[in-house]
């Protein structure tokens, strides 16, 4: 029993004194994802204080004050010494040679006849008249140089005899026209002529929704009264009622060509075929059609 029990306590101790395995320790290498999160605190404001300093202004300096230059006086020129010369004088009764022009005695009457006056001359125009007013125009240089060159008084249009409408009506001493074109341009219009070769010029300002077509005037028997538009002129302008007298026909339409001129129109009217040529302020009346056909 002793030697069994000594058996086992010197198995027990071999057992204890032999030396322990190490363990190995593995090595795994697993990827794992991992997210860092960094929290950067806020910065602190820092105040800072900047301090700017200006350069003094510049001391202003004003202009020294400006002196005229004294005025230069010239010294005055030194008087020339009288030069003695040995040429004598004439003496003052030396006659004056004669001349070649006559004297005329005093007791002689003198011409006070003046020579006749140049005649115009002919008027160069860049454009010249139409038709009949051409025949005319070219007839008299005194009337041409009066009447001038066509024109239209407007850059764009070119001058012409345009054809325009009327209306004639004689009168004891004179004649009505009335023209609702001053050449191209729409202008009513009624002249006035008088048995003086004078003329007057008006605006026919009828209007039949206000002005009375007649005056309701009694003419003695074989005359008429003017309606519309001559009546209205006839009535109202002061002393030509007296001047015109009554119409001795009634009033009639027809056409015509209007001519503009830098010194006065011509109108061609076909109730009368005749051409007037009204320049400064005198009414010249031809017996000449506008053309050779009466048209």
């Amino acid at each position: 029993m002793k030697k069994a029990a000594l058996l086992l306590v010197v198995i027990m101790l071999l057992t204890a004194c032999q030396p322990k395995p190490t363990p190995k320790i593995a090595e795994v290498t697993v990827p794992v994802d991992v997210t860092v999160l960094v929290t950067r605190p806020p910065e602190k404001p820092i105040a800072v204080t900047v301090l700017v300093t200006q350069p003094p202004l510049p001391t202003y300096t004003p202009y020294p004050t400006y002196t005229p230059y004294p005025t230069h006086t010239s010294p005055p020129a030194p008087t020339a010494a009288p030069v003695l010369t040995d040429t004598p004088t004439p003496p003052t009764d030396t006659p004056l040679p004669p001349t070649d022009t006559p004297v005329l005695p005093t007791d002689m009457p003198v011409s006070t006849a003046t020579l006749p006056a140049p005649s115009p001359t002919p008027t160069v125009c860049p454009i010249l008249p139409e038709g009949g007013f051409l025949t005319i125009w070219q007839s008299d240089t005194d009337l041409q140089a009066a009447l001038g060159c066509p024109t239209s008084y407007h850059p764009r249009v070119i001058p012409a005899a345009w054809e325009v409408k009327t209306s004639y009506q004689p009168f004891e001493r004179g004649e009505m026209i009335w023209s609702d074109h001053i050449g191209w341009y729409a202008q009513l219009v009624v002249y006035v002529l008088y048995d003086s070769s004078t003329y007057q010029r008006f605006d026919d300002t009828f209007d039949p929704a206000i002005d009375p077509i007649s005056g309701g005037e009694t003419p003695p028997d074989g005359l008429v009264e003017p309606i519309l538009g001559f009546g209205k002129v006839w009535r109202e302008v002061t002393g030509l009622r007296d001047t015109l007298g009554w119409a001795t026909a009634e009033e009639t339409p027809g056409v015509g060509r209007f001519q503009m001129f830098t010194g006065g129109n011509m109108v061609w009217i076909s109730q009368t075929n005749r051409t007037y040529v009204l320049v400064g302020g005198i009414a010249h009346v031809f017996d000449v059609p506008f053309s050779e056909t009466g048209w």
